[in-house]
């Protein structure tokens, strides 16, 4: 049986707390139509109240099938995301998505609303879809499907193909490695969506799991809302033995949350060269930028002119650096010589201190961290884009 669709109206003015730009569709079942009466009418009074009217929005309609013939079972979510993928040098912009809990056989239908003038002329839109089941990606469309061009028609068919439960790249999966996702503390166990890849990861407890659990506790906006953040992890994948095939992720060492923010702005994997690094903690000790001061960051240059410039937020630390692979040295030269206050002299030196033993470093998505020569974490970064 198809399901009505009811749009959130407050989605075009504030989005869902994700950076969408467009609205989020919510599924109603048959036996809520009065409920849905209920969501309707009120959409219609906020739009009302906030100054948007409904003929402002247009949407796209379509389904969505698999070839393959399965029993899903209860809890299947699927999620169509439409998307302005124009830039190649930059995440794809979200512009809305459907959410279809407990679907049944294919085919099923989705429709996304959007606001037309929020489109720019120049987009290259496209929708993907995925297929999950508690966190565990099951489908997956190989390929965005190009929408709202001239003449492009107005109802969509979407093919998902069955996701690998072993991938090549996830050979190596014991070794730590720096992951920034999406983590919800779900009622069906924690996960976390890395933010690169798309890719749904089950949480190992232990480890450093409380530290991230509690981090997104404390800042998380309702029970069932993410929190980006970034650790340091292994993903495992149990022997076929065990019963459970779907590989998880045990949580080494937590590096930070990042309320507000989604996987919707870390798409890309940042440059090591070039970037500006704010620093978020020196030898596993959280800085934040003292009032009226610089924010404490890193920055190297490329080039003819390379060099890095570093602060805690008083004096500058300029030199060179060397760059193989992933090994990173640096060599500190001048500083300027301002009186610091005692709090923001400790950090200097720890800074100083910190550069001299760097040997290697890691990237994962926005974050960057240096090691020593024994491959202990000794500093964390994260990529900052100025507006």
């Amino acid at each position: 049986m198809t399901r009505p669709v009811l749009s959130c109206w407050l989605c075009v003015a504030w989005g869902d707390g994700s950076g969408i730009i467009g609205r989020r569709s919510v599924v109603a079942s048959p036996q809520s139509s009065g409920v849905g009466m209920m969501v309707r009418l009120l959409a219609i009074l906020v739009a009302a109240l906030i100054g948007v009217a409904p003929g402002q929005a247009d949407v796209i309609r379509g389904a969505a099938q698999w070839r393959e013939r399965i029993a899903l079972g209860p809890g299947v979510t699927l999620e169509v995301v439409l998307a302005d993928t124009a830039r190649a040098d930059a995440p794809a912009a979200v512009i809305g998505r459907s959410v279809i809990d407990n679907v049944g056989n294919p085919p099923v239908a989705f429709q996304i609303d959007y606001a037309p003038a929020a489109m720019a002329p120049q987009g290259h839109y496209t929708l993907r879809a995925t297929l999950t089941h508690k966190g565990r990606l099951l489908f997956s469309t190989d390929q965005g499907v190009r929408v709202l061009f001239e003449g492009a028609p107005r109802s969509v068919d979407l093919l998902l193909r069955p996701v690998p439960v072993s991938e090549p790249e996830q050979a190596p999966g014991d070794l730590p490695r720096l992951i920034s996702g999406e983590v919800r503390l779900h009622r069906d166990g924690p996960a976390l969506r890395e933010c690169l890849t798309g890719r749904v990861f089950p949480l190992e407890p232990g480890g450093a799991f409380a530290g991230l659990e509690a981090a997104v506790r404390a800042h998380r906006s309702g029970p069932e809302a993410v929190v980006l953040a970034s650790v340091e992890g292994r993903v495992i994948t149990p022997p076929m033995s065990a019963g459970v095939a779907w590989p998880r992720l045990a949580v080494d060492r937590f590096i930070a949350v990042f309320p507000g923010e989604s996987c919707d702005q870390h798409r890309a994997a940042a440059g090591l060269v070039n970037t500006y690094w704010k620093i978020l903690a020196l030898e596993g000790a959280s800085l934040a930028p003292a009032p009226g001061r610089r924010e404490p960051h890193l920055l190297l240059r490329g080039g003819e002119d390379a060099g890095f410039a570093a602060t805690v937020g008083c004096n500058r630390i300029v030199g060179g650096y060397r760059l193989a692979g992933s090994a990173l040295t640096f060599e500190p030269g001048a500083m300027t010589r301002m009186a610091c206050p005692p709090q923001l002299d400790l950090w200097e030196e720890r800074l100083r201190a910190t550069l001299a033993q760097t040997q290697n470093y890691d990237l994962g998505g926005q974050v960057l961290t240096l090691r020593n020569a024994r491959g202990r974490a000794i500093a964390d970064f994260r990529a900052v884009y100025l507006p």
